[in-house]
C-alpha cells in the first residue's frame, strides 16, 4: 500500500476515533475503528484483487453497523435491540473475530507482501476482451444449465450451484482485461453486465448484486494506482449498486409475494414478462417514505450481531456448548455428497437459530431462512476464548487457497486470481452458517483447480488465435 495513502487512512481513522469518544458507546466505537484499520492493514496488497479487503470490510460492516446506528440515535447499544441480548459483547467479539480472520488469511498467503498478476508474460494476457467475452458467454450458458439441472435433481443441487457460481471468474477476468488495457474494447464488458442485470429481473432473489460487486472489485484491481477519473467511476458504480439494492429492498416483499403466487416458497411461478411488469409497477409507485423505510430495513438486514447477542445470553445458560459438533459436521458434509448419502440430514438455518437463541423466528415452511452466522456458531461450539481458533484456521485455509490458485505457474496467475476470487467471494457473509459456507468453499476450490489444470490449458490456444484475428 502506498505509504502516503496509508498514513492518510490512519490519520482519518484517528480523527474518527477521537470523535468516537464523544458518542454514547465511546470505547466500543474506538475499538471498532481500530479493528477496521488493523484488519485492512494486515491483508492489504497494492497489486491484489482487493478480495480480502472486501471480505474483511464487509465482516466489519456487519459487526459494527448497529453500533453506528445506536450512536446516531444516542442510545446505549445494549438497549438498542427489542429482543435484548448482550449486544456490546457480541459486537466486540465479532470485531475481534474479523481481526483474527485477517491474521489467519495473512499467514495463509505467506510471507510475500504481493501476489502479482497480469504480468506481461502471463499467458492470459494474450487473450483480448473479445476472447474473454466468449469465455463469459460459455460460462453463463453453463451456469443456466447447471441451475436448471439443480432444480430438477435435488441431490445434485449443491455441486451444480458451485458450477454455476464459477461464471463470476469469467466476469472478473473480462472486467479486469477490459480496464487494465486502454486498447481493449469496453463494449463486451458492458454487454455482459447488461445481460446479468436484465436476467436478474424475474428471479426470486436480488441476483444483480454479485455481478456488480465482482465488476467493481475487478475494475479497482485493474490498476495498482487509480486515477481520480477511475476512482470516480468506481464510486459511481458503487453508488449505483447501493441505489439498486435500496430499491429492491423497498419492493421485494410485495414482488416475492406476487412471483411465488403467495405460496411462501422461494420459487417463481409466473412468467418473466409478468415479473418485469410487476417490478416496474412497484418501483414506479415508490415515494420518499418508502425509500427511507427501505434504507432502514437494508441497514438492519446487513447487521449481524443481534442473534449473536441472544446466543451469548442463551449459551451456556440454557443450552450447553456443542464442543465441536457444528464445525465437525461442516468438515464432514463435503465428504458426503447427497447423491451418495441420500439420508444425510437436511440442514435448516432457522431451526439452529431457535435452538441457540430461544427466539421465535420464521423458518423454511414460511419461505425464510435465518442463521446465527459462523462466528456465533464458533462460540456455540467452543465458547471463549477457543471460538477464535477455528476462525483463525478458516482464515489460514482461505489464504492458502488463494495463494495456491493464484501462483499456478503453468497457466500464469491472472486466471488463478479470477477463479480464487470466485471461490472465496461468498466467504464475505458472516451470517452464513459454516455448515453451508465451508462446503461451498471446498466445492468451489475443487472446481477452480479443474479449470486451472484442464479447462484453461485446452481453450487458451483458441482464445489466442481469436485475439490475433482481431
Amino acid at each position: 500500500m502506498n505509504t502516503n495513502i496509508s498514513a492518510a487512512a490512519w490519520l482519518l481513522l484517528g480523527m474518527c476515533a477521537v470523535a468516537g469518544m464523544t458518542t454514547v458507546n465511546p470505547w466500543l466505537t474506538v475499538f471498532a475503528l481500530l479493528s477496521l484499520g488493523v484488519a485492512q492493514a494486515i491483508v492489504w496488497r497494492s497489486d491484489s484483487t482487493r478480495l480480502f479487503a472486501y471480505i474483511l470490510g464487509y465482516h466489519w460492516l456487519q459487526a459494527s453497523v448497529d453500533l453506528l446506528r445506536a450512536n446516531f440515535s444516542h442510545v446505549d447499544l445494549d438497549a438498542f435491540y427489542v429482543r435484548g441480548g448482550n449486544a456490546e459483547l457480541a459486537t466486540a467479539l465479532a470485531l475481534l473475530a474479523t481481526v483474527v480472520l485477517a491474521i489467519g488469511v495473512r499467514l495463509g498467503l505467506g510471507a510475500s507482501r504481493s501476489l502479482p498478476f497480469g504480468q506481461p508474460d502471463d499467458p492470459a494476457r494474450l487473450v483480448s476482451s473479445r476472447g474473454w467475452f466468449f469465455v463469459y458467454i460459455c460460462a453463463a450458458v453453463i451456469a443456466v444449465v447447471a441451475t436448471i439441472a439443480g432444480g430438477l435433481i435435488p441431490s445434485l443441487r449443491f455441486p451444480l450451484s458451485v458450477v454455476a457460481h464459477m461464471k463470476f471468474a469469467a466476469l472478473w477476468i473480462l472486467a479486469y482485461a477490459t480496464f487494465s488495457d486502454s486498447r481493449q474494447m469496453k463494449g463486451y464488458f458492458y454487454l455482459a453486465i447488461a445481460f446479468e442485470v436484465l436476467t436478474s429481473f424475474g428471479g426470486f432473489f436480488a441476483s444483480f448484486t454479485t455481478p456488480l460487486v465482482v465488476s467493481i472489485l475487478a475494475i479497482s484491481s485493474a490498476k495498482a494506482k487509480l486515477t481520480f477519473r477511475q476512482l470516480s467511476a468506481v464510486f459511481l458504480s458503487a453508488l449505483t449498486l447501493v441505489s439498486m439494492v435500496i430499491i429492491w429492498t423497498a419492493v421485494k416483499e410485495d414482488y416475492r409475494k406476487f412471483a411465488s403466487g403467495d405460496s411462501q416458497r422461494q420459487v417463481v411461478v409466473v412468467t418473466y414478462r409478468d415479473t418485469v411488469q410487476e417490478l416496474t409497477r412497484l418501483i414506479s409507485a415508490l415515494d420518499r417514505a418508502d425509500i427511507v423505510d427501505a434504507m432502514e430495513k437494508l441497514i438492519a438486514r446487513i447487521s449481524y450481531t443481534e442473534f449473536f447477542g441472544l446466543t451469548l445470553d442463551y449459551v451456556p445458560a440454557v443450552t450447553d456448548h456443542e464442543w465441536g459438533a457444528i464445525w465437525g459436521d461442516a468438515l464432514l458434509r463435503p465428504l458426503m455428497p447427497r447423491f451418495l448419502f441420500p439420508d444425510k440430514v437436511v440442514y435448516d438455518d432457522s431451526s439452529r437459530t431457535r435452538l441457540y437463541t430461544g427466539a421465535s423466528i420464521a423458518g423454511a415452511d414460511e419461505g425464510t431462512s435465518i442463521s446465527i452466522g459462523y462466528i456465533a456458531e464458533s462460540y456455540v461450539d467452543f465458547g471463549l476464548p477457543w471460538m477464535f481458533v477455528p476462525i483463525a484456521l478458516l482464515g489460514l485455509f482461505m489464504g492458502r487457497i488463494c495463494r495456491a490458485l493464484s501462483q499456478n505457474g503453468r497457466n500464469g496467475s491472472l486466471v488463478g486470481h479470477a477463479v480464487s476470487f470466485a471461490a472465496l467471494l461468498p466467504m464475505a457473509l458472516t451470517e452464513t452458517s459454516i455448515t453451508r459456507s465451508f462446503g461451498g468453499l471446498i466445492g468451489a476450490a475443487m472446481g477452480a483447480l479443474v479449470i486451472l489444470r484442464y479447462v484453461f490449458p485446452a481453450v487458451l490456444p483458441h482464445l489466442a488465435r481469436m485475439a490475433r484475428r482481431g
